[in-house]
């Protein structure tokens, strides 16, 4: 009976912290996502304005593809694969949780390492310290609102630069449409060369002045 008590908090514990991680890495990955989308956006927006300015040849616009898709392949590495596949451990989010909220004591931390012993205890540790430990980390992390420590202002900011570039974007296609349809058609063909508009100049001479 005791032992499926002790195992009770414990399990109590690793199922709150589980869910902390989940919250976490979600957290996470939508702040990539959102920066990805950003990141997408601006290289867009920087490579048909330079265009707009002149029809750059095709090595130029190769290369300028080639490097936004492999930073675009880094942030979406980085921001959004790496935080499913590397989740934090649970100690990692216990001493996230533990500076969050200082009365805990270092409990939890010390409910993780301790539970350890229930199957092997080398130590000869006592089972009553154990069972204590546990019974005070459980009881106080359930009175804790522990996703409270997910610090959402990294989303915000992503948001809003999101949705300010996607603005701008749609607003200059909407006031340059030709434009804009010139520049994306001409670097949704990178392989195809392109020559510069010719530029008219009209020049007046005196013999011909009536």
């Amino acid at each position: 009976m005791e032992k499926n008590f002790i195992a009770g908090s414990h399990s109590n514990l690793l199922n709150r912290l589980g869910e902390l991680r989940n919250s976490y890495v979600r957290n996470q990955v939508i702040h990539g996502i959102l920066f990805l989308l950003s990141s997408t956006m601006g290289i867009a927006l920087l490579g048909l304005w330079l265009n707009s300015i002149h029809i750059f040849p095709v090595a130029i616009r190769v290369a300028y593809l080639g490097l936004g898709a492999l930073l675009l392949v880094i942030v979406l590495s980085y921001f959004c694969l790496r935080p499913i596949f590397n989740k934090p451990l649970n100690e990692v989010m216990a001493l996230k949780v533990e500076n969050s909220f200082p009365e805990l004591n270092n409990r939890l931390i010390a409910a993780l390492q301790l539970a350890k012993n229930l199957k092997d205890n080398p130590e000869g540790y006592s089972t009553d310290m154990i069972q204590a430990v546990l019974e005070q980390a459980d009881y106080t992390t359930s009175r804790l609102n522990l996703k409270s420590i997910i610090d959402f202002n990294p989303i915000r900011k992503a948001s809003r630069w999101a949705v300010g570039l996607m603005i701008f974007f749609v607003v200059s296609a909407l006031i340059f449409p030709g434009l804009f349809r010139s520049s994306f058609y001409i670097f949704s063909h990178p392989l195809t060369g392109f020559s510069s508009p010719q530029k008219f100049s009209f020049v007046i001479s005196p013999g011909n002045a009536e």
